[in-house]
């Protein structure tokens, strides 16, 4: 199962979520502003890939 995250860093529990995904076995894609340095460990742990762009709401980007 593949399950795409928006704004994974936010708010601070998606990373949980993001993990009992992954150990659930999904694949877990994050989509977001926040630069990838700037999230937890966890989170980072938690996702195969992330993709950031600068603006969440240009539709066309996301």
């Amino acid at each position: 199962m593949n399950f795409v995250f928006f704004s994974p860093h936010f708010p601070a529990n998606g990373a949980d979520f993001c993990d009992r995904l992954k150990k659930a076995g999904a694949t877990v894609l994050g989509i977001g502003d926040a630069p990838y340095e700037t999230l937890n460990g966890k989170l980072k742990a938690a996702l195969s890939e992330y993709y950031r762009i600068a603006d969440m709401e240009d539709y066309d980007a996301v």
